[in-house]
């Protein structure tokens, strides 16, 4: 009768393997002391002390389809919309990841040209810091905006752009009267207004064309 009991599979961290092969290299260890110690086979430790196996993380199943770094920025990213209040839905991360590769133009190996469930338990398990949790229906308790709360989103917003050295600028259009000129204004004797309009060159942060018009009019 076959056994079927699974074989376990790398139980050890990147950081053990590491600590492991440099106490080998600098004489601090045996190989078989070192593999006790750092709970990494010992037969793993002589693929890469004699070379049979090449350095760098260890690697199991096809190519990646992101980079290292592309599968950063993507985390980046969903941690960031979280702390804006923002959290994304898992279409959401397979469409972005879709999006990524046919702008790129590289080989696309999912079906129907988009990641699927595989791919997205993967890309959990690489990344720990992540969590997939359901979203739940919003009470009408839940549902009301309180002063707090809209104050501790734009404390985090403030936070975030710090965080992002991200500047908004606001820009108004602003008119300038230069070279006052008094208008004569005729009212009758009863009127109780203001009669200081004033006209003259009008300076705009926009463009010099409003200025001639201007001009022309008065």
């Amino acid at each position: 009768m076959a056994s079927t009991t699974k074989r376990k599979i790398h139980q050890y961290s990147e950081a053990a393997l590491e600590e492991a092969l440099h106490e080998i290299r600098q004489g601090l260890s045996t190989i078989r002391a070192a593999s006790r110690k750092f709970g990494v086979p010992r037969g793993t430790l002589q693929d890469r002390i004699h070379g049979r196996v090449s350095e760098g993380p260890r690697k199991m199943g096809p190519d990646a389809v992101l980079t290292l770094p592309e599968e950063k920025k993507l985390v980046q990213w969903i941690k960031d919309l979280v702390k804006c209040g923002f959290p994304r839905k898992v279409e959401d991360l397979l469409n972005t990841v879709q999006k990524i590769i046919l702008d790129d133009g590289r080989k696309n190996p999912f079906k129907n040209g988009r990641p699927g469930k595989k791919w997205y338990a993967s890309f959990l398990r690489r990344n720990p810091g992540l969590e997939h949790r359901v979203s739940q229906g919003v009470s009408k308790g839940r549902a009301i905006v309180t002063e707090e709360a809209i104050k501790k989103w734009f404390n985090e917003l403030k936070d975030f752009l710090k965080n992002m050295t991200i500047l908004i600028y606001l820009n108004i259009q602003a008119g300038y009267l230069m070279e006052m000129k008094l208008r004569l204004a005729y009212v009758s004797q009863n009127w109780q207004g203001n009669c200081s309009k004033r006209v003259g060159k009008c300076v705009s942060t926009t463009t010099r064309q409003r200025q001639a018009n201007y001009e022309q009019n008065i």
